[in-house]
């Protein structure tokens, strides 16, 4: 890009962002008492629904780290036959 084209885009971006405000739209910015309580049930679910993934995650990798270790006990032991 040239220097007059970069100098272009950036005085386009710079008046962009002067014209849409300082504070930038939040889509979970409740406005409402209604939307509040949805909001507050949203992040309950969503704080749910990460502890569950996480305790998840951490089963799976226990029962995999289990069963290389399984695996190691069965090969040390089938080289000693």
């Amino acid at each position: 890009m040239s220097g007059r084209r970069l100098r272009a885009a950036a005085a386009t971006l710079a008046a962009a962002g002067l014209l849409a405000g300082c504070r930038l739209p939040r889509a979970l910015d409740p406005a409402a008492p209604e939307a509040a309580s949805i909001a507050g049930l949203w992040w309950v679910f969503f704080w749910v629904c990460t502890a569950v993934w996480a305790l998840v995650v951490a089963a799976l990798a226990a029962a995999l780290l289990r069963r290389r270790g399984r695996r190691r006990e069965l090969g040390a032991a089938a080289a000693g036959d």
